[in-house]
């Protein structure tokens, strides 16, 4: 699943509300994939090291730790833009997000 959990459109959005260069929204969905730095530069045609310093930017710009937390981080900026009407939601089950819960919510 990965990066694919998000439309193109939304991750347009996600960066740009996120601040994210090209060169970061590139890493960020390579971390989505789970690729390693090496993988994540050798799609990108550079060196890991490379990808280590932007993977070092985006947690420091992004106020968060690590690649879990930057994916949380992520997730939690598409869903502020879900509840602002910027985006849909991901489940087409939640079209009322804004007024309602989740019907397939367990709890």
């Amino acid at each position: 699943m990965g990066a694919d959990i998000f439309s193109q459109q939304a991750w347009e959005e996600i960066a740009r509300s996120l601040k994210l260069s090209g060169r970061h929204f590139q890493v960020v969905r390579g971390m989505f994939n789970d690729h390693t730095e090496a993988a994540i530069a050798d799609d990108l045609k550079v060196s890991p090291y490379t990808v280590h310093t932007y993977s070092e930017r985006l947690y420091r710009k992004l106020g968060v730790t690590g690649r879990v937390n930057l994916t949380l981080r992520v997730m939690d900026e598409y869903m502020a833009l879900t509840r602002a009407g910027t985006l849909p939601p991901l489940c087409a089950n939640c079209s009322n997000f804004k007024t309602s819960r989740c019907s397939i919510r367990t709890n």
